[in-house]
């Protein structure tokens, strides 16, 4: 599922590359200094309606620290959206959906004619609400991932994360702190166990060029961990582990086109080291440590 680096997804890459580990797209760049501030006449017009919509290119795939694929290129093309039902003063309400796929070029046979063949891996949509109240934001979601080999597997998740927006505090720096809470619900758990309860808290120390060569860009360097709150990484023999996963990364976000009366347009670039606990390791051959590298386009309208 995208939630697992793109909290980071990445809120990200998630919430450019966010699931890595569920990274979200960046926001978009500020406006240039001389384009003149929107009317207040322009401002209530807003379209209550927003979409964004992006690929990720990764050399390798952890559902939340659990291992998927790791051969080749993988490509996971999303499409975000959200409607305005209500927005006054410093609150609004909005209602979100989002669809997250993830393509694979998986080996399919034994001879060799049959060597690679470029498919859908993984398919997740979500729906749910946005809260947002002053410079706080949940998100209440649910979420459903279907993976497609053997037969295939849909896991269904309650999600709520919250985020805070901390950029007035601290200027050109800002950490972006969220915390992130799933229950899975339903036959199938995305460790093959039990439903599980997981938590992932994670921040985004991040710094905005004002001039120079990389003006307006921003780097940050996402961090975030995933926990087992109840039974959420369990090994193959049954054992539960509080750790999941770990990781830090750099992120470059790139503004392309920044026309909010239009689009914005923006590039990433990054990479992650990933450290996975006992569980995790275990459905990555014992492997604990791995560097993923991305790139992302967004676009937002």
């Amino acid at each position: 599922m995208r939630i697992n680096l793109k909290t980071s997804a990445c809120a990200l890459l998630v919430m450019g590359c966010q699931s890595l580990l569920g990274q979200a797209p960046s926001p978009p760049a500020s406006p240039p200094p001389e384009a003149a501030p929107e009317s207040e006449e322009a401002q209530d017009e807003a379209s209550p309606f927003h979409i964004t919509l992006g690929v990720d290119v990764t050399n390798a795939y952890f559902g939340r620290g659990i291992f998927q694929e790791d051969r080749a290129a993988i490509l996971q093309p999303f499409l975000e959206a959200d409607f305005t039902l209500l927005e006054e003063d410093d609150f609004s309400l909005a209602i979100t959906a989002g669809l997250w796929n993830s393509l694979h070029r998986m080996q399919v046979g034994n001879t060799a004619d049959q060597v690679f063949l470029t498919r859908l891996y993984e398919h997740d949509w979500s729906a749910g609400f946005r809260v947002s109240l002053d410079r706080w934001t949940a998100d209440l979601s649910w979420l459903s991932a279907t993976t497609t080999p053997g037969g295939g597997s849909t896991t269904n998740e309650i999600d709520l994360a919250i985020a805070f927006d901390d950029t007035e505090n601290t200027g050109t720096w800002s950490l972006q702190p969220q915390i992130l809470f799933g229950m899975e619900m339903g036959p199938a758990a995305g460790d093959g166990g039990r439903n599980g309860l997981y938590c992932e808290l994670g921040v985004a120390p991040s710094y905005t060029f004002a001039d120079g060569f990389l003006q307006d860009c921003t780097l940050s360097f996402p961090t975030s961990v995933g926990l087992s709150l109840a039974n959420y990484y369990e090994s193959p023999s049954g054992r539960n582990d509080v750790f999941g996963w770990a990781s830090i990364g750099a992120m470059l976000d790139i503004p392309l086109l920044a026309d909010p009366s239009f689009c914005c347009v923006n590039m990433s670039l990054g990479a992650h080291a990933l450290w996975l606990g006992p569980a995790a390791r275990e459905f990555n051959s014992g492997e604990g440590l791995e560097c993923i590298l991305c790139a992302g386009l967004t676009i937002s309208f």
